[in-house]
């Protein structure tokens, strides 16, 4: 008795634990037994397969459906990487499948035990099934960074690169992130894959070169970590692919490479640290500015 009040405090309203409220007691029993817990019972069969089970079916579902729509990206991609001279006679091609990692597997096949085939389960399926949702939701609640990771379907992917020949169509070479391809190599094919990606965003693959179409890209900084010759060649597919450039770099020797392919100079100076100035600048002003190396200075190219 002392237990019971203990731990349902509202029916201390009612009940004590004093030995004379026996009947009370036994009272309490016999309509939870008769009316409340069948009712109870009743309701929680109701919310386990109308509310639990049906999330869990909505949340299986927008994973599936996300997974597609990365394929289907992918596939937009390729058609754009099909047009871009990767190098002489061949294009590149993005390939994904599963993967096959643990962690992922395990995950889905959690999602796949809590619904059992169905979101109606049958009644001796139902505790089994809750069972399964509590120690889903429960791990999702206690371990944040693996709810991330398994929940974001980009990680239910493994992605390659083939090198194929526009001639023929066959694959020349094949890596993926376990290749070990040189730091410029890299370079060159994410450039690739940015530039086709971006075309297929904007629906320009197939478009002609003058079409009124929206193909602004705002690179900041982006060639800090490539060498002349990649940066130049990133450069080169941007100008081939006709997308309209806002080149954001410091004002230091890395910013000559893009001099070429740039029409309109923008230089932002703050020599004190504590006033910045823009102005625009014809292609000989800006020579003349360069060769000056204000203090803090940056360069905006457009």
């Amino acid at each position: 008795m002392t237990a019971f009040i203990g731990k349902f405090h509202h029916e201390r309203k009612s009940l004590s634990d004093d030995p004379s409220y026996a009947p009370e007691f036994v009272s309490l029993l016999e309509r939870l037994k008769e009316e409340e817990l069948p009712k109870h019972r009743k309701r929680f069969e109701e919310f386990l397969g109308t509310n639990l089970v049906g999330n869990i079916a909505s949340l299986n579902t927008r994973l599936r459906e996300e997974e597609k729509a990365i394929r289907r990206r992918t596939q937009e991609v390729n058609v754009a990487l099909r047009e871009i001279d990767y190098q002489r006679g061949a294009y590149i091609e993005v390939v994904e499948a599963p993967n096959r990692s643990e962690e992922i597997e395990q995950f889905r096949q959690q999602i796949l035990a809590c619904l059992s085939r169905s979101i109606y389960p049958p009644a001796e399926e139902r505790p089994r099934i809750f069972e399964h949702i509590r120690l889903l939701m429960h791990r999702f609640d206690t371990e944040e960074a693996w709810m991330r990771r398994v929940t974001d379907v980009r990680n239910w992917l493994d992605f390659g690169v083939r090198i194929k020949s526009k001639e023929t169509d066959r694959e020349i070479e094949f890596f993926d992130k376990s290749s070990g391809k040189s730091g410029g190599q890299k370079a060159r094919l994410a450039f690739g894959i940015l530039a086709a990606a971006i075309t297929a965003q904007y629906g320009m693959t197939g478009v002609p070169p003058d079409s009124a179409t929206f193909r602004l890209v705002v690179i900041d900084e982006v060639f800090g970590r490539t060498d002349e010759e990649q940066s130049r060649l990133a450069l080169e597919l941007f100008q081939r692919l006709n997308l309209q450039l806002l080149i954001v770099s410091p004002f230091d020797a890395k910013a000559r490479i893009v001099e070429d392919f740039v029409d309109n100079f923008h230089v932002v100076t703050n020599p004190n640290a504590n006033n910045s100035r823009i102005r625009r600048a014809t292609r000989a002003e800006y020579e003349s500015l360069a060769e000056e190396s204000f203090y803090g200075a940056s360069s905006a190219s457009s």
